[in-house]
């Protein structure tokens, strides 16, 4: 069963994430019921992945921003879309969580299964 890329998911206003998370997405991977091989009929897809923001999102001071002065860049740690309908107009539903690369590594260190 193929994921459906997030490019084609935006193209079509099926997803909204940060602009930049399409092209930057490194890895997509089935997790859940359907990666166990338990899914049912009504399952969805978890889908999971990590991608690399901005550099200016993960080195800061790119931006010339001394942590704890001023204006704080927003970071970004999560996107997550849940219930987005098949590209392909079929019935099943996908659920997607994709980490930054920097969060991705945390969960990691921490044993974090998700």
């Amino acid at each position: 069963m193929a994921i459906p890329s997030l490019k084609k998911l935006e193209e079509r206003a099926l997803i909204q994430p940060p602009k930049w998370l399409s092209e930057s997405c490194q890895y997509l991977t089935m997790m859940g019921s359907t990666a166990y091989g338990v899914e049912s009929d009504a399952s969805d897809m978890d889908i999971h992945g990590f991608c690399m923001p901005p550099l200016r999102m993960v080195f800061p001071h790119l931006s010339e921003e001394i942590p704890g002065f001023g204006t704080q860049i927003e970071r970004f740690r999560v996107w997550q879309q849940h219930h987005v309908p098949c590209p392909d107009g079929g019935k099943r539903t996908y659920d997607f969580c994709v980490y930054s690369l920097v969060n991705f590594f945390h969960l990691a260190m921490e044993n974090n299964p998700n």
